[in-house]
């Protein structure tokens, strides 16, 4: 099951939580490249690249985004089976079967170490500068956190009527037998852009939509329609909260079905289940949802400011690179990319 765009990590109220090992599973690849060097050797340059490559011959590509910049990527994926990755930090991946299903391409051996040691005054400082916005908006995604779970507090629901209701869903699922797998992602993400997602992405899928109070917690719902699936021999994508990870916003099954709880998703949705009436709302202070949206506002404010200085950080890494590694490295994964 794929979507195109995609992330694979997201800036949470736990901090920066990925599902990388679960996203670039080996035993479902036949090769994984992991990128290693600093900011601005070329890794995304080069992920852009080999994602082009595979387009132009036909090839089915994946892209998954970084969470602290939607324009650069962490990763792409090739009809399922090859992939090309940023194993730095945050989310440092390493080889675990090296040169038989994983390898590194080490770009950081293209940087004039001179040139940095002359910089490193600098590249420390700008460092310095950088990590205290990051911690600072995850714990403004925390604060978000808090409050949108005090406002679900103040919910009364009918579980009883919500669950017979969704029902119908359960019967409605007519699947193909493509798996069964399960896997998680993000569909949405909180970046310096704000919280993101990749509506386009839902065209080609059946939306089934879920109607339900703002700040309820669907996760649930999700997962029992996630478990049916499962059971009957689907495919499932676990789409997780941008914010709580540990909760569910959406689910795509068979690579044919997004079931949502997101007005934006489930505009003009096939099946459109409205729960709502299960609910008292009476008691919950809705002015905790702007409370909720100001504070993912500073956040997101933090994360542009990072954004900004770490590009500063990767003008002192492209002024020392030697960007012919890159192309010596694109021909060593397009070996395997490129069709006889």
């Amino acid at each position: 099951m794929t979507l195109k765009h995609s992330f694979p990590g997201s800036n949470t109220y736990k901090g920066f939580v990925g599902f990388f090992d679960d996203v670039f599973d080996l035993d479902s690849l036949e090769r994984l490249f992991i990128l290693k060097g600093g900011p601005g050797v070329g890794k995304n340059t080069l992920m852009k690249k080999v994602g082009k490559l595979a387009e132009a011959q036909g090839d089915t590509v994946e892209y998954f985004h970084c969470s602290s910049d939607p324009a650069s990527l962490d990763g792409i994926k090739i009809n399922s089976r090859i992939a090309v990755i940023d194993g730095t930090a945050p989310h440092i991946v390493d080889p675990k079967f090296p040169g038989a299903a994983d390898e590194i391409i080490p770009l950081g051996d293209g940087l004039d170490h001179h040139v940095l040691s002359v910089a490193r005054p600098k590249i420390m400082e700008i460092t310095a500068r950088m990590k205290p916005k990051f911690t600072a908006a995850h714990h403004m995604v925390a604060a978000a956190e808090s409050v949108r779970n005090a406002y679900a507090s103040e919910l009364v629901v009918d579980k009883t009527g919500v669950f017979k209701a969704i029902n119908s869903f359960v019967e409605e699922m007519m699947l193909k037998k493509d798996g069964p797998a399960m896997r998680n992602i993000y569909m949405s993400a909180v970046t310096p852009d704000g919280v993101i997602t990749y509506v386009r992405d839902t065209s080609c899928l059946r939306v089934w939509y879920i109607e339900a109070p703002w700040g309820f917690d669907a996760t649930d719902i999700l997962n029992k329609l996630a478990t049916t699936a499962y059971d009957r021999g689907a495919d499932v994508l676990l789409c997780h909260d941008p914010v709580n990870p540990d909760k569910l916003s959406d689910i795509v099954i068979s690579s044919e079905f997004l079931i949502t709880t997101s007005p934006l998703l489930g505009k003009n949705a096939e099946l459109h289940i409205d729960i709502t009436p299960y609910f008292d709302i009476s008691e919950a202070d809705m002015g905790l949802r702007l409370i909720y949206n100001q504070m993912l506002d500073e956040a997101t404010a933090l994360l542009y400011k990072a954004r900004d200085i770490h590009g500063e950080l990767e003008v002192q890494y492209i002024e020392a690179m030697d960007h012919s590694k890159c192309d010596k490295a694109f021909e060593r994964i397009a070996a395997f990319v490129k069709h006889d």
